[in-house]
């Protein structure tokens, strides 16, 4: 049975707030819990080191605080939420120069997806800066694979998960190339057109295995809470259906 997840009410939101600040889920698509972190590199040997380096009020939710240490995103915040079920939610992100705030943050990827899911959410994006308004979108994310993933982290199964036809670029930055994610991370071969393409994998109590579009950034080694082993897997997917 496919299921979706739209625009959450205030009851939602208040369990998405108190499961964001709880312990690491080993269930949870992206563990946030401070301290957690992933090391990631390209075929072409550039290194992404990613840190929940702590929480802030953003749009009155606590989110929890991803922070980037090395080029091209050296110095870009992005912040997340987890929802009941696992799901991922993007709240916004701040790099030099640009900064918004999602309400109610974005669906990215799903608690317990299996491919077919899809994740639609109407949006208003802020100005982090000033808090004025910058436009209004509906955006949908869907798992559009499930598959094992062999990185130099070790293997893992993992659902990919990408923007559903028609896909849109960052609400600040429409444009083909080097571009923003919705996250504010820059990449390269960024398709804003074609949707239908993952772009991030994700893996249960793990979170993040591998993002990218022409370029992947492939986990290298990690540090959670309460990680869950990759053969849990189907264990997982299995107590959701």
């Amino acid at each position: 049975m496919r299921r979706s997840l739209s625009v959450l009410g205030p009851v939602a939101l208040a369990l998405v707030v108190l499961q964001g600040l709880s312990a690491a889920d080993p269930s949870a698509m992206l563990p946030l819990h401070v301290g957690n972190h992933w090391g990631y590199v390209t075929t072409s040997g550039t290194h992404q080191v990613e840190t929940i380096t702590g929480t802030r009020t953003l749009r009155g939710r606590t989110v929890f605080v991803k922070s980037y240490a090395e080029e091209p995103n050296v110095g870009l915040e992005n912040y997340w939420l987890t929802g009941p079920e696992g799901e991922v939610l993007l709240a916004g992100f701040l790099r030099p120069g640009s900064g918004v705030a999602y309400d109610p943050p974005i669906v990215l990827c799903g608690g317990a997806p299996v491919v077919g899911d899809t994740w639609p959410t109407h949006v208003t994006s802020y100005d982090l800066a000033d808090s004025t308004l910058s436009q209004t979108f509906d955006i949908t994310y869907g798992a559009l694979e499930d598959v094992s993933l062999l990185v130099p982290a070790g293997r893992f199964p993992c659902i990919g998960v990408g923007q559903v036809v028609p896909g849109i670029s960052l609400a600040v930055a429409g444009f083909v190339g080097d571009g923003l994610t919705l996250d504010g991370r820059r990449v390269t071969g960024l398709q804003v057109a074609a949707g239908g393409v993952p772009s991030d994998w994700y893996s249960p109590g793990v979170g993040v295995v591998q993002y990218g579009y022409i370029e992947m950034y492939r986990l290298e080694e990690y540090g959670v809470t309460t990680p869950a082993l990759a053969t849990s897997w189907g264990a997982v997917k299995a107590s959701y259906r």
